[in-house]
């Protein structure tokens, strides 16, 4: 059990109606998480009065008690029955073209549910580390659907906080960072409204926490990854605890503890082999290749590089397996092998364009330049930032991403474009809102 238990679903284990809920489910769940335990000797305190012989006796004795358990049921089932048929209609809707979905749709308006939407959004997020364009109009298809089924805060929060959370994944993966943040909040604002917020905003602290560590930003990111964990730990979700540690791994890493981070992975890969969360070692595996590529150790580097890629082909992530290959292609570098490192980093650049990722395939071409330039191979440096200077003009980029690479290139043709000036435009390049400012030489 991920989540709290509702108050129906706690005064359904104390009527003992096991329509509702698995009794042996809801006492391991209560054993480990405190807010559960709480919340059971309320409603629990609630039944014993609201069933009273005293308490009803102007009522017909042959009327039931009141109780809200019949009102739940109902509602477990219409959304069992939803769920059921946004399987068949999904499964028609994905032979169609994406743009045509809605109109389909609107030849049957009952099909407007939040079993669709629910549907359509656990698609997306099969679909983000994959094809993270695909994913994002998935999910706004899905906010039409919601649109137009009419849901609301007051009857869909965790649906609604749900499905911004899943866009804001897609934003931070697309690396449009400010989208992300935007998201969040609309996320946040929906799963304020519930009865159980705390569990789901946990989710969206560790959002915003990966956003604000891939923005730089680890001062804010770090104490938003600790409180999520330490919710996570509080309602015995010991899996989503483990996989934010990885987040807290990192930072640390960023932040110049290469010891610290590297000895969190090392101890969290056997917990993450008892979930079998294989694709989150699989991270932690490419992770402490990074950490062994800064102690000039190639040879283990290698190793747990290509035992991630090895994982993420099994899930046949192929952006995770593009990023494995940029570490092994700086591994190529730092051994002096220039120009296999400058053909690998070339192949990652490219495969990243083709899945709609230009700042990645940016960052790699980047690093090339780098390495061009200590060589003094201006003209080769020169190229490459021409072609992206087209490529973002093209997509219409920011002025101070467009000015920066403008002026790496002219700086380039100049035979004057220094290491520093790189990484100034791979900044900027990362965070566009703000205004590049040329290194003093």
């Amino acid at each position: 059990m991920n989540r709290h238990y509702e108050r129906d679903e706690l005064l359904a284990y104390v009527d003992r109606n096991e329509a509702v809920v698995d009794f042996a489910e809801v006492e391991a769940h209560v054993a480990t998480c405190t807010a559960c335990a709480q919340r059971l000797e309320e409603v629990s305190a609630d039944y014993q009065i609201l069933t009273r012989a005293g308490l009803w006796l102007g009522r017909a004795r042959r009327e039931p008690l009141p109780s809200r358990v019949a009102e739940f049921v109902a509602a477990r089932q219409r959304m069992e029955r939803e769920a059921a048929r946004a399987e068949i209609v999904y499964a028609e809707l994905s032979r169609l073209p994406l743009e045509t979905w809605i109109e389909h749709l609107a030849l049957s308006v009952d099909e407007y549910t939040e079993g669709l939407v629910r549907r359509i959004l656990n698609a997306a997020r099969d679909e983000e580390e994959r094809r993270p364009r695909w994913a994002g109009e998935l999910l706004a298809a899905a906010e039409t659907v919601a649109d137009l089924a009419g849901l609301t805060a007051a009857s869909s929060a965790e649906t609604l906080g749900d499905l911004w959370k899943e866009r804001a994944n897609v934003h931070m993966i697309r690396g449009d960072y400010p989208g992300a943040l935007a998201a969040i909040d609309r996320a946040e604002s929906f799963y304020e409204t519930r009865s159980v917020a705390a569990f789901n905003l946990a989710f969206t602290a560790w959002a915003r926490a990966s956003v604000f560590f891939e923005m730089e930003r680890y001062t804010e990111a770090q104490p938003l990854a600790e409180r999520a964990a330490a919710t996570f730990r509080q309602f015995g979700d010991e899996p989503r605890e483990t996989q934010v540690r990885v987040l807290i791994a990192s930072i640390s890493y960023e932040r110049g503890s290469i010891d610290i981070a590297e000895a969190i992975y090392r101890s969290l890969l056997w917990p993450l082999e008892r979930f079998g969360d294989r694709l989150t070692q699989a991270r932690v595996l490419a992770n402490l290749a990074c950490c062994r590529l800064l102690r000039d150790d190639l040879a283990m580097t290698g190793v747990y590089a290509r035992r991630a890629i090895a994982v993420y082909r099994e899930f046949e992530l192929e952006t995770e397996i593009i990023r494995s290959r940029w570490a092994l292609a700086v591994v190529y570098l730092r051994r002096g092998e220039s120009e296999r490192g400058i053909e690998a980093l070339a192949a990652v650049a490219t495969e990243f364009r083709d899945r709609g990722l230009p700042t990645d395939a940016a960052e790699a071409e980047l690093q090339i330049v780098e390495e061009l330039l200590k060589h003094e191979e201006y003209a080769r440096a020169a190229a490459i930032a021409e072609r992206l200077v087209t490529t973002f003009a093209a997509a219409e980029a920011r002025v101070s991403t467009a000015k920066a690479l403008a002026y790496l290139h002219d700086a380039a043709i100049r035979r004057s474009a220094t290491l520093e000036m790189v990484r100034a435009v791979r900044h900027v390049l990362v965070y566009p809102e703000q205004l590049f400012v040329p290194p003093v030489n």
